[in-house]
């Protein structure tokens, strides 16, 4: 990755409605800050309690 860019992920809502192009610090529906993107996952944090979590990153 050239130096200076940021990692983005391309996130799904479950209805399949919606996607979300995020980048790790931004936050999602007022809802979830992206701590970090991997080559796997995207680590997440819930801003209102503070809990974190992950999800897998699938490829289509």
């Amino acid at each position: 990755m050239p130096n200076g860019a940021s990692r983005r992920a391309f996130l799904q809502d479950t209805n399949g409605d919606a996607v979300y192009v995020v980048a790790e610090g931004e936050v999602v529906l007022n809802r979830y800050r992206i701590l970090r993107i991997g080559n796997r996952s995207v680590e997440f944090e819930e801003i209102s309690s503070g809990r974190a979590g992950t999800a897998s990153l699938v490829e289509d």
